[in-house]
């Protein structure tokens, strides 16, 4: 059971407030961590499109008016007007994120930066160039930037699809399109192919090029390392700071908090209770195939494989 101390504040408050001011320091971290790695990308990464110089000074506009915003409410009651409103430049940076497509933009500059075919010679740092490619830590980053997973989840599925058709671009670049890193690319996409639970039935899946294998690649990568796991913790440590402010509000004898928004936290939080490690492991491993779908589908627009005719047998399946 959480302490009731994370949740700062008066349980009389609304929990929005009290989960805005308890995760304000994780977002001040994040904030800072994403000053310091825009001005290292701009030093190091010279090679960048008027889009992604658009994008990446507006990232930094508002980072830093809120790192100002937080101090300047650092004294008001109950965080003041940054911890009631800090939720909408948030979602106005996940907004334009999607629109400009920003991370495929500077993934692509930031692999013309490197030497081709000096991270084919070994297996594990294509897999990492490939993690970076795939623009799944700075989507991470882009959780630290506290939502409500209500409106976080759908702003992120927004931004990875629109990423996932510009994966082709990144994948044209010179250091993912040499033989060797489309052949270390290739392993990648058999084995997670191996590992997953599919939906589609094999003479159902196309045949592939190295370029959309590796968009494949990137795309699934992203979905589950920088959108369905975030997502999954995010909701978890949500649902249980809820469960501890209605606990609050029940003890004081206060009328807990109705609405859409406590349902789907009480739903959630019995699917979490209801579920046990067995359980949990068959999930992760069925989801695991399902992403991998729709990692083919959200690249359709780039993936020029065929898909081979299905008999009548295999139809009947």
């Amino acid at each position: 059971m959480l302490p009731a101390s994370i949740l700062p504040g008066s349980p009389a408050l609304p929990f929005v407030l009290r989960l805005n001011m308890a995760t304000a320091t994780y977002l001040q971290i994040g904030l800072w961590i994403s000053l310091v790695s825009v001005a290292v990308f701009w030093v190091r990464v010279p090679t960048l499109t008027i889009t992604a110089h658009l994008y990446l000074a507006s990232l930094s506009a508002v980072c830093a008016s809120s790192i100002w915003w937080r101090h300047h409410c650092q004294h008001a009651p109950f965080g003041g007007s940054y911890c009631r409103w800090r939720e909408v430049p948030a979602g106005l940076l996940r907004v334009a994120d999607a629109v400009l497509g920003s991370a495929s933009l500077w993934t692509r500059a930031w692999l013309d930066g490197l030497v081709p075919g000096s991270y084919d010679s070994c297996w594990l740092r294509h897999v990492i160039v490939m993690l970076w490619a795939s623009a799944a830590p700075s989507r991470i980053l882009y959780w630290a930037f506290t939502m409500r997973i209500f409106f976080a989840l759908p702003l992120h599925i927004l931004m990875a699809f629109m990423l996932a058709r510009r994966n082709v671009e990144v994948c044209d670049s010179a250091t993912l399109a040499t033989p060797a890193a489309q052949q270390h690319t290739h392993e990648m996409y058999q084995v997670l192919n191996l590992l997953r639970f599919s939906l589609l039935a094999p003479a159902a899946q196309p045949t592939l090029s190295p370029r959309n294998e590796c968009a494949v690649v990137l795309t699934y990568l992203h979905i589950t390392l920088g959108l369905a796991l975030p997502a999954v913790v995010a909701a978890r440590v949500e649902t249980r700071l809820f469960a501890l402010h209605q606990r609050q509000l029940s003890q004081l004898g206060l009328p807990r908090e109705k609405g859409w928004q406590p349902r789907l936290y009480g739903s959630f939080e019995r699917l979490l209770d209801a579920l046990e490690w067995p359980t949990v492991v068959l999930i992760a491993w069925m989801l695991m195939g399902i992403l991998f779908d729709v990692s083919l589908l959200a690249s359709d627009g780039s993936v020029s494989g065929e898909l081979p005719a299905l008999s009548s047998h295999q139809l009947s399946l």
